[in-house]
């Protein structure tokens, strides 16, 4: 007698499509926080640029700098602890937890939705210069790097593998 078709069964190979979607899950973690950190020592020069030194007094540019940099520090720290969280979901959706698949699919969705609204900053970065081009850069690769991460997810031999877990 044969045995049971459960005990037969073995854990599927993880395909390459996992893979590709786990490696770009990484790369797009590691380009948010290098646009987060590069954004930090641009900051000065971007807020002065969007302020406009024209239309405030100088103490009152300096005070919006000031702010501005505080906002930026914080985001900053909270962009990593979600970087952190991130790669847990990562390394969870690369052992075949459809959970984790369906968690980066929503925060790539809105990590692409923000990605756009960060465009329109690509004139004063490139205006920057230096790091300012590295920053607006990072900020354009991101949007097909989430993007290709979230489709790799969905591929058919991808669907077949969170299905079996």
């Amino acid at each position: 007698m044969a045995p049971p078709q459960s005990v037969l069964r073995s854990a599927p190979v993880r395909p390459r499509s996992v893979d590709l979607a786990f490696s770009v899950h990484l790369c797009g973690s590691v380009l948010g926080l290098l646009s987060a950190l590069l954004g930090l020592v641009i900051l000065d020069e971007q807020i002065r640029a969007d302020l406009g030194s024209d239309d405030l007094g100088m103490p009152s540019l300096d005070a919006a700098v000031e702010l501005m940099r505080i906002v930026a520090v914080t985001m900053t720290i909270v962009v990593v602890v979600i970087s952190v969280v991130f790669l847990f979901f990562v390394f969870a959706m690369r052992n075949g937890r459809s959970w984790a698949r369906i968690l980066l699919t929503v925060v790539g969705s809105l990590n692409l939705l923000a990605s756009l609204g960060y465009l329109g900053q690509l004139g004063v970065q490139f205006g920057i210069g230096g790091v300012g081009v590295v920053v607006a850069t990072v900020n354009i690769l991101i949007l097909p790097v989430t993007a290709l991460g979230i489709i790799a997810m969905y591929l058919p031999e991808s669907n077949r593998y969170f299905q079996y877990n």
